[in-house]
């Protein structure tokens, strides 16, 4: 369900940026009325990008939170390989998250910007047989809710 101008988006943010500038990170990031299962985007008091919590990590609180990372990225690689590394399992999964990956560049004091432009059709996903029926009518529909 990835629309085309939401990558567009993202492109020119990382594009119009100064080389020197130019962040490590770019993530597009919904809002989702009901954002059950889907990682948050957390904000400090500007609303400058802190990190994603996984749903199974977060707490009630951050589980109000309706903005959510869909996993699409702009990186500047150098600093994406750099922060692989130092991906780390102390999480609920016992997993390598590459959500972490954008707060890991932060703590080096890299620039990441995290941006609401995703379209509410790009946060569907298909984990019930309901959800597949949905999916299947907004591709009928050409791609609108």
């Amino acid at each position: 369900m990835i629309q085309v101008n939401s990558i567009q988006k993202l492109f020119e943010a990382y594009q119009n940026e100064s080389a020197e500038k130019r962040p490590s990170c770019i993530l597009g990031t919904a809002l989702k009325e009901n954002p059950a299962g889907l990682g948050r985007i957390l904000r400090d008091e500007k609303r400058e990008f802190l990190g994603i919590i996984e749903e199974k990590d977060a707490s009630p609180e951050q589980k109000k939170i309706t903005e959510v990372n869909m996993s699409y990225y702009v990186f500047h690689t150098p600093d994406l390989l750099e922060a692989l590394t130092h991906l780390q399992t102390d999480n609920a999964q016992k997993e390598y998250y590459i959500t972490d990956t954008p707060a890991i560049m932060l703590s080096q004091g890299k620039r990441v910007v995290a941006l609401p432009v995703l379209q509410p059709i790009e946060s569907l996903g298909i984990n019930t047989v309901e959800e597949a029926k949905i999916v299947e009518e907004a591709m009928k529909n050409g791609g609108g809710l």
